[in-house]
């Protein structure tokens, strides 16, 4: 998994679209698997995915008793720890 997440990654990076950012949406536990891949929580999920992201969050607490996560490769969107 990390290998190809990397690779994929790299292959955005090096693509005509590398300014624009990679959203995701994970739970909880499984955080630290996208932040050792430099992603970073957001506060607030783009517009096109906050449907998405509703719904996940429903469905993540009652099948797995967690929190979703939306997370983002672009360092302005991360959310401030202030």
């Amino acid at each position: 998994g990390t290998m190809l997440a990397a690779k994929l990654l790299a292959r955005h990076r090096s693509g005509a679209d590398s300014s624009k950012p990679l959203y995701l949406v994970t739970l909880q536990r499984t955080q630290p698997f996208y932040e050792r891949l430099g992603f970073a929580p957001v506060s607030s999920p783009p517009t096109e995915m906050r449907l998405e992201v509703a719904a996940g969050s429903v469905v993540a607490r009652l099948a797995a008793g967690q929190n979703l996560v939306c997370m983002s490769s672009c360092q302005h969107d991360r959310k401030s720890d202030t």
